[in-house]
């Protein structure tokens, strides 16, 4: 038997904005924007970023977590995101990433 405590806990995890889901790989909590397409009901960030990864002029990707939000699992596909800008309240229902994630920082052995 499923406890009412169990069905609340992923709408408390989805709507508290202090338990922010885990970010993608070189990602953040902001939305990219402008988008030039979006697609509605995705069911998860995997699946948005696949939705990315298959169309060639997808480069960053965006997708809203938060349950009661008009854009909840909406999966946005931007050509560019400005990772440098502060994040605000209204970014933290999203998480973005680049298409591929290139870390900078890691250095090729010779």
């Amino acid at each position: 038997m499923i406890s009412f405590l169990t069905l609340l806990l992923p709408v408390y995890y989805l709507n508290n904005p202090l338990s922010l889901p885990p970010l993608p790989p070189c990602g953040s909590h902001l939305a990219c924007t402008p988008s030039y397409n979006y697609i509605l009901g995705v069911l998860s960030l995997t699946t948005c970023q696949a939705i990315c990864l298959k169309d060639p002029q997808c480069k960053h990707y965006s997708y809203n977590y938060r349950v009661g939000s008009p854009h909840y699992r909406h999966c946005y596909l931007a050509r560019e995101c400005d990772y440098t800008r502060q994040v605000v309240e209204e970014d933290k229902q999203w998480l973005s990433a680049p298409r591929e994630c290139v870390r900078k920082d890691v250095r090729r052995r010779s």
